[in-house]
């Protein structure tokens, strides 16, 4: 999927024409995008949630220790739900807009809904070539400075020149990006990372896609 402007979802565009990309530190590394119309389907994605993880029938809903990142619901992109398929194909698309790749799919993905004080204790995403992370609702407000770090994702890895600025290879400076809702990251599987502890008076809700990806036949594997 190559995330051309003219493809929608619900009336979306899939890849909106002029969707700016930033990176942070490394270009390869974390990148981030903010799409500006998630105002739009967030009302619907947030009604669809609740319904799921209220309904006891729900094959999707699994709830973990807190150290484990609290409730998770399995495959949004099986959920028909027009605002989590668009939000797949949006991961999707970052991926094949972002990177030199010749193809990608989602080999599994999960929303995340953390109550106080459930947290992701450092970790990375093995068997995924590149794992996206978008931010439904962080939970907290900005004037909400109780705490804040609460609830904050933060990437810990000494292979990740941004985290070590005082010594190379120890993390001194965990990257921490400003996740406002709407905002998606992409990033290595490998990439170690965590989230803080949630203080918020309400769920903080992230979606996750881990996605396989292949290389363009002409990229040359030994560079």
């Amino acid at each position: 999927m190559s995330g051309h402007p003219t493809d929608r979802v619900a009336g979306h565009p899939v890849w909106p024409e002029g969707q700016k990309i930033r990176h942070h530190g490394d270009e390869q590394v974390l990148l981030a995008t903010r799409f500006e119309d998630w105002s739009d389907y967030h009302p619907g994605l947030l009604t669809a949630l609740d319904a799921i993880h209220r309904s006891e029938a729900t094959p999707f809903r699994r709830r973990y220790i807190a150290a484990f990142g609290g409730t998770k619901i399995d495959s949004p992109e099986r959920w028909t739900v027009p605002a989590a398929t668009l939000l797949a194909r949006r991961a999707m698309a970052f991926c094949t807009t972002a990177l030199p790749i010749a193809s990608a799919q989602i080999v599994e993905s999960w929303a995340n809904l953390y109550g106080s004080g459930d947290y992701a204790m450092a970790h990375s995403h093995p068997g995924a070539s590149a794992s996206v992370l978008y931010v439904v609702d962080p939970g907290r407000d900005e004037t909400d400075d109780a705490d804040p770090l609460a609830g904050v994702f933060a990437v810990v890895d000494p292979r990740y020149a941004a985290c070590c600025g005082n010594q190379k290879g120890f993390v001194t400076n965990p990257v921490m990006p400003k996740l406002l809702p709407g905002t998606m990251l992409l990033f290595p599987g490998w990439l170690a990372h965590a989230v803080n502890p949630h203080r918020g008076r309400r769920p903080r809700i992230t979606m996750t896609w881990n996605i396989r990806t292949t290389d363009p036949p002409d990229k040359d594997p030994n560079h």
